[in-house]
């Protein structure tokens, strides 16, 4: 039992030490997290469809998981932060996947079998798709879709290191394990950041009229840049 409370009299201290050194990133990733969460709501309560009211879910949960990424990284649990924006990013791609495939989503929720496992690339590869351009542009009148597959991939690996336990993700491999360290420390902000970046902008396009209302609803969001 000892070692655990070490373990909490460490991570609060880091939590401590951390919180106040990078404010206004901390802000920006409020905002953005929010900015999300809002577009759940909004879509929930414009939509009548079983579906998509469930769909909507996904949005709180990505709120969800990045405030205990943030938290993580905070207490300086580097590799639980980044295993963590991992299902952001995960779950940020899989929202649209599944919301204009709905047979998936009920697959991936009621059908525990490998086949229907919510896939990242199946998500990427969906969203970056000649059908789907065509899609948007028959359907809602879209003609500006961008989406960076390969930047995305990239981050997509460089947060699955941390969770197939590549060697040059081992944080107990260092003197000072589990210590604040402000180069990591805003990697990770960097990393939540640029996640944000990746589901805000998709979701700006793909769902362009509820993003006027979510600008309304948190106009903070106009402050920031959400290329990546």
């Amino acid at each position: 039992m000892e070692i655990y409370r070490k373990l909490k009299d460490k991570f609060s201290f880091n939590f401590d030490s951390s919180i106040e050194t990078q404010k206004a990133l901390i802000e920006e990733i409020e905002t953005k997290s929010k900015t999300i969460f809002t577009f759940g709501d909004l879509l929930n309560s414009s939509n009548n469809s079983i579906t998509k009211k469930e769909t909507c879910q996904i949005f709180n949960e990505i709120f969800s998981d990045i405030s205990i990424s943030i938290y993580l990284m905070n207490c300086s649990i580097n590799t639980g932060s980044k295993v963590i924006l991992r299902r952001v990013l995960e779950l940020g791609l899989g929202v649209i996947y599944f919301w204009d495939l709905p047979h998936r989503y009920w697959g991936w929720k009621s059908i525990d079998v490998y086949e229907n496992d919510l896939s990242f690339r199946d998500s990427l590869d969906y969203l970056g798709s000649e059908a789907f351009k065509v899609l948007l542009k028959m359907e809602y009148n879209i003609h500006d879709w961008v989406i960076d597959k390969d930047k995305i991939s990239k981050l997509y690996r460089n947060l699955s290191n941390s969770i197939h336990g590549k060697y040059s993700t081992f944080e107990t491999i260092t003197e000072k394990s589990f210590e604040y360290n402000k180069d990591e420390y805003d990697t990770i902000l960097g990393l939540i950041i640029i996640c944000e970046n990746i589901i805000i902008s998709l979701l700006s396009i793909r769902f362009n009229d509820t993003f006027l209302k979510v600008k309304e609803i948190v106009p903070a969001i106009e402050r920031y840049s959400y290329e990546y």
